[in-house]
């Protein structure tokens, strides 16, 4: 599985909902998927990184460094990956990514 991948994935989706960019989610979906990232990065450093993008979604800076929170919780976090392949769009699911059930 391709954390990296993934956590482009994500930040790619995200990025409409934040007014970051064009993107596919829908204000809803990608409200919620936004709002459960939130709960479920804890580190110090990943509550940072989400402060700063919600603060100016603009900065690229701050979507490498929330890319980096959310593949570092993919490699370490079990059960944050499975919940978060599951709310993964299946658009965003590539190849050599298991989407379990």
């Amino acid at each position: 599985m391709d954390y990296t991948e993934i956590a482009n994935q994500v930040v790619e989706f995200l990025k409409p909902v934040l007014g970051a960019g064009p993107g596919v989610a829908t204000s809803a979906a990608g409200s919620a998927s936004w709002d459960w990232i939130k709960t479920r990065l804890t580190r110090p450093a990943a509550v940072e990184a989400v402060r700063e993008v919600e603060q100016n979604p603009a900065g690229d800076t701050n979507w490498e460094v929330l890319k980096l929170q959310i593949r570092k919780a993919l490699e370490e976090d079990e059960v944050f990956r499975r919940e978060l392949l599951k709310i993964l769009p299946k658009e965003f699911s590539s190849p050599g990514t298991e989407n379990p059930s």
